[in-house]
């Protein structure tokens, strides 16, 4: 459809999380999204037409203009420690059940059990 003002960040949540596969603007259904270093690609490009083939995830529809962008949205699934200062920042816990024990451990913190388990 060519709507490119709505930002990656949106797009991989509504695809993701909400399993909602149509343009935000314009509601038309979108199979496959290309998430690009610049908007102002032509259109081509943000469709997916010209964008690097083998970086696609076919789960979610999405075709990634980079490897930089790939991992960039691949972060976003990780089990990862977000707290200030934590000596394990970065670090990838291998499970939900690991990061929560080091939540508790380390900072003393909890998920919302309502957020965790019923949230979209």
């Amino acid at each position: 459809c060519g709507h490119a003002e709505v930002c990656w960040l949106c797009t991989v949540r509504l695809r993701a999380v909400l399993r909602d596969f149509r343009c935000p603007v314009c509601k038309e259904e979108l199979p496959e999204v290309a998430l690009v270093a610049d908007a102002r690609e032509d259109a081509a490009t943000r469709s997916g037409a010209s964008v690097g083939g083998a970086l696609r995830d076919a789960k979610l529809g999405l075709v990634y203009g980079s490897m930089a962008i790939r991992d960039e949205v691949e972060r976003l699934f990780d089990y990862s420690c977000w707290q200030r200062g934590c000596c394990e920042a970065g670090r990838c816990f291998s499970t939900l059940a690991a990061l929560e024990k080091h939540l508790l451990d380390q900072h003393k913190r909890k998920f919302c059990p309502t957020c965790l388990n019923d949230r979209k």
